[in-house]
């Protein structure tokens, strides 16, 4: 059986990025003072772990936090409210905000200033999309052609997506958007590491009698490329070589390996390792 990695799979920038700013906090925290997580760093559990061994502790609401400590922003971003209120707590802002997302919350607000109603794509509870409509006068969350095809009234719109949506779906929106007659202004905030992991699951998924796809079940755009490639060929979706079962592979001659963002490289190999333990042969 021959093991297919894709060619663009695992760490983004942004999360690298985000790991390196803690890592580097928890390394010159001065002796008895406390560093927070807002939020999970990052969706996945394995790297959060990681990060509270070296004395990052994880808070839900800034009110956990002591006055005097500080705080460090998840790489999905937080709002303009959160992030006011931290500093009238007199709590240090430590920000490992992607660059994407946070081009996406300047882009949203310069469309509003600019009156435009900010339409934005993407799931509603997710802490990326909350940072940036609640950062926001008025905005509108929509998941897909379903809603926006119930929106009416609307003469001015200011679109923008979740960095982790794929291009095909925000183009159909802009499409439906403008057969109403809506005039509208567009910012393309996909992320450029999302569109080219999701091609690469494609392509990779094309070869593959089997695909894997490895991540934290609370990832989004590990989410995405298993619904991506679950429409090209049998999919698993995991998070670690744990869950693997030898069965699956009985009759398989390609397996296609894909991993989200937010994946470590050292999971990814773990399930390689463990492949190659069921007797798998990889080139």
């Amino acid at each position: 059986m021959k093991i297919i990695l894709a060619e663009k799979q695992g760490m983004c920038f942004g999360v690298k990025r985000a790991v390196d700013i803690a890592e580097k906090a928890a390394k010159t925290k001065k002796k008895g003072s406390s560093i927070y997580m807002y939020g999970p760093l990052v969706h996945n559990k394995k790297i959060i772990g990681f990060l509270e061994a070296k004395g990052i502790k994880s808070i839900k609401t800034l009110s956990q936090a002591e006055k005097g400590s500080s705080i460090i922003i998840r790489a999905h971003g937080a709002s303009d409210k959160d992030i006011l209120d931290a500093k009238l707590r007199q709590i240090s802002i430590i920000d490992a905000t992607c660059p994407y997302v946070q081009k996406s919350k300047d882009s949203a607000k310069q469309m509003e200033k600019e009156g435009f109603r900010v339409v934005m794509l993407g799931q509603k509870e997710h802490p990326e999309v909350r940072g940036i409509s609640e950062s926001l006068n008025s905005s509108i969350v929509i998941r897909g052609m379903e809603d926006i095809r119930k929106l009416n009234g609307l003469d001015r719109v200011g679109i923008i997506s979740q960095t982790t949506h794929s291009q095909d779906s925000l183009n159909s929106i802009i499409r439906e958007l403008r057969k109403k007659g809506v005039l509208v202004k567009v910012e393309n905030t996909i992320c450029t590491a999302t569109s080219e992991r999701q091609a690469s699951a494609i392509d990779t998924a094309k070869k593959a009698d089997l695909m894997l796809v490895i991540g934290d079940k609370t990832s989004a755009n590990t989410k995405k490329l298993a619904d991506i490639c679950s429409k090209i060929t049998d999919t698993r979706y995991i998070e670690g070589s744990d869950e693997l079962k030898k069965e699956w592979f009985e009759g398989v001659e390609n397996v296609g390996i894909t991993a989200g963002a937010s994946t470590p490289d050292n999971v990814v190999e773990d399930v390689v390792k463990r492949l190659n333990r069921i007797n798998t042969i990889c080139f």
